[in-house]
Formats: C-alpha cells, sequence, structure tokens
C-alpha cells in the first residue's frame, strides 16, 4: 500500500511540472538595452498584488493596462524603447499570456520575470506591471528630458515627482542699464510633484540671488515664488507623445535689493513633446506672463529644445523666445530680466529678446541627472543675458 501511495504520489507530481496552464511559457526575446536602467525581480516585485482567482480580465499585475507585446519597441527595434499596447497575445508569438499571468502564483510571477529579462527590466515595463506608486513619476517617457535654459518658464510636457537643485551664473554686456558689466548667481531648487499621470503641481522659481554691479555693492536678496500646475491633455504612450496645458502664478515675496518685492504675474502655458526618427526628442512650451498691476512687465515666451539620446547622454540645443508686450511703471530702463527677474520696465513694449543654449544631460544613475547648458543671445536685445551657464542635478521619484 506505501509503495501504491509513493507511486501515485511522483505521477501527480509529474502531471502539475509537466502542466501549460501552471508554468510553461515560451521563451520571450530578451529586450536591448533601455533608455533606462534595468530593475531587478525584488524592485520589480517589492510590493506584489495578489493573483486573480479564476478570472479571464485582461487586468494584469496593479493594473488594467493591455499587455506589453514583443512587437513593441521594449522587444524589438528599440528606436524609442517604450512599451506599444497591443491587447493580449498568444503565447505562441512569444507574449504574456494575461489569462495564464493572472493563474500564475507570486513565486511564479517571479520564475517568468527573470525568465523574461535576466538582466532587469526596463523602469517603465515594471511600472505597467505593478501598477504606478502614489506620487510616482510617468515612466513611460523615459527616452525625454526636460529643457535646462529659460527654467522659471520652459515646460516639460511629462508629470514628474523631483527635486531640481539649479545653479545659475550670468555676466552682462558693457553699457547695460543699472548693472553696467556685472555678473549675477540664481542659487535655486525647483520641485515637481505628480499627483497622476496626467496632474503634476510645480514650485518652478525661488532661491538666493545674488547681483554684482559694475562699481557698486554686492546686492544679496530671495528671489520671488511661483507656484503652478499642469495637465497633460493628450497622452499617447505608443506614439511618444505628449501635449500638456498649465497655469502659474508669482508672487511678490522677494526682497528689494534685487527687484523682487513688488508686483505679481500669471502665466498660461502649453507644452508638448514627441519622440522621433533615431532616439531624437523634440520639445517646447509656449504661453503669456500676464502682468498683474503695473509693477511688474508682461511677456509672451516660446521656448524650442531638441536633444538625442546616446545611451545615457543626452546632447541638447534649445532656443528662447520674449515678446514684451505688456510694460511696467517701476523703472524707467529698456531692459528686462527674461523670466528670471522682473524688473517692470516701461520701455520694453514691443521688444524681443532671443536667445540659443548649447548643453548636454547625463544620466547618473536610473533616478539622477547632471545637466549643464551655456546661453547667450542672438537677438540685438540683450537685457540682462550677456553669457550664462547653467547647472543642474535632477532627482527622481
Amino acid at each position: 500500500m506505501r509503495n501504491a501511495w509513493m507511486r501515485l504520489g511522483f505521477s501527480v507530481g509529474v502531471m502539475l511540472a509537466s502542466s501549460p496552464s501552471a508554468w510553461s511559457q515560451e521563451p520571450l526575446p530578451n529586450p536591448p538595452a533601455g533608455f533606462d536602467q534595468p530593475v531587478s525581480v525584488t524592485e520589480a516585485f517589492s510590493s506584489p498584488q495578489p493573483p486573480a482567482q479564476g478570472s479571464n480580465s485582461t487586468a494584469v499585475l496593479g493594473g488594467s493596462s493591455p499587455m506589453i507585446t514583443p512587437a513593441s519597441p521594449v522587444f524589438g527595434s528599440g528606436q524609442h524603447l517604450v512599451p506599444s499596447y497591443q491587447g493580449t497575445t498568444p503565447s505562441s508569438q512569444g507574449g504574456f499570456d494575461q489569462t495564464n499571468w493572472d493563474r500564475y502564483s507570486f513565486l511564479g510571477r517571479v520564475a517568468l520575470f527573470q525568465e523574461t529579462f535576466p538582466e532587469g527590466a526596463p523602469l517603465s515595463v515594471v511600472q505597467h506591471l505593478r501598477g504606478r506608486k502614489p506620487f510616482e513619476s510617468d515612466h513611460q517617457f523615459d527616452g525625454f528630458i526636460a529643457p535646462i535654459s529659460n527654467p522659471v518658464f520652459s515646460k516639460e510636457p511629462r508629470m514628474m515627482t523631483e527635486l531640481r537643485p539649479l545653479f545659475v551664473a550670468g555676466w552682462t554686456r558693457p553699457g547695460t542699464p543699472v548693472v553696467g558689466r556685472g555678473d549675477f548667481q540664481l542659487y535655486a531648487a525647483q520641485a515637481r510633484i505628480a499627483l497622476s499621470e496626467r496632474l503634476a503641481i510645480i514650485a518652478e522659481k525661488d532661491g538666493i540671488l545674488v547681483i554684482n554691479p559694475e562699481g557698486g555693492r554686492r546686492l544679496t536678496g530671495l528671489a520671488k515664488l511661483s507656484v503652478g500646475a499642469k495637465y497633460a491633455l493628450i497622452r499617447d504612450v505608443e506614439n511618444q507623445f505628449l501635449l500638456t496645458s498649465g497655469v502659474q502664478v508669482e508672487v511678490p515675496s522677494g526682497t528689494d535689493d534685487v527687484f523682487e518685492d513688488r508686483g505679481s504675474n500669471l502665466a498660461l502655458f502649453g507644452s508638448f513633446g514627441k519622440a522621433f526618427g533615431d532616439n531624437y526628442h523634440f520639445l517646447g512650451t509656449f504661453g503669456q506672463n500676464f502682468q498683474l498691476g503695473d509693477q511688474t512687465s508682461g511677456f509672451f515666451f516660446t521656448s524650442l529644445h531638441l536633444d538625442k539620446q546616446i545611451g545615457w547622454f543626452y546632447p541638447l540645443v534649445e532656443v528662447n523666445w520674449f515678446y514684451y508686450n505688456q510694460p511696467g511703471n517701476r523703472l524707467p530702463i529698456n531692459l528686462e530680466g527674461d523670466g528670471l527677474l522682473n524688473l517692470g520696465a516701461a520701455n520694453v513694449n514691443g521688444k524681443n529678446l532671443v536667445s540659443l543654449a548649447v548643453g548636454a544631460k547625463a544620466r547618473l544613475t536610473q533616478r539622477a541627472w547632471l545637466g549643464t547648458a551655456y546661453e547667450f543671445p542672438l537677438s540685438t536685445q540683450t537685457d540682462l543675458l550677456g553669457n550664462r551657464l547653467l547647472v543642474e542635478l535632477v532627482l527622481q521619484y
């Protein structure tokens, strides 16, 4: 009798081990090196969801999005390296079978994940499988990077949770009103919080300003504060396109020594981003910064950004345009501060400032970036912009 039970147990074990619905899965092609660093199986399943019981739903771990298929750029050519959403595909095509995925135990999902991504998966794939965590950045557009120049008004269209320490050093040209051939520095930290994949809160202006006028005493003070929000009107993951709109308010919370203690502004803006070609990304921002009262100036602004991803390195070029259409009544001068400062100049109506910035960003870790850019004017109107260096550190969640 004992031998009969042993033979029966062995037969059942063999049947279970060979059951296609429990563990079998055709091997999936390994993905090419992605735009983000690989995520280990430990991080991918650090907060596992319980498997669905007896469900034929198309839901996946942590969400209800369609599954990623090998036809997507994650597994295929790697052109933009983002998941494509094409619904359920049979396992005979080498994709995840969603019905089988739902039937797997937690350990079964871990085994499948390790088989599919032996070197770790791109963060965008992990986010798709497990669902989005509270305040987590939108990692479905990780090939994108944010602009560097025009830091107060140039917006990226993604919803990100990040901290951006920023240093700006500027040198004015001879004959510049108020400061002459002087220099200034800005020490700031921008912050953004992604409330969802479509909505984010932004804090774009703050910090300490240091102005060194030619032949004058050093001026040090606080910059104004600005806060706002933005919303993604179009979020097309498959085609890597984003269109966002937003609002930003700047309040007179700075100090008089650096001309940041008076007047408020309200900015309405739109921004877009598109990946194309061989890992190129084109971003743009446009909007109007309205004066609230006559102590500040108002202007229309446009910023354009082009970069190319070369592994962890992104060379970039940016163009910024300011058109002053609302003069202030604070200072009787004909120059302004191109977004970093608002002098409330009375003689700037109809004037244009155009600048060019060249630089690069480097990915230090999966969630940390270092960027720098050199900016200079292209127009005859130079305002306070002679030559400018910007350095940033971006820490993302």
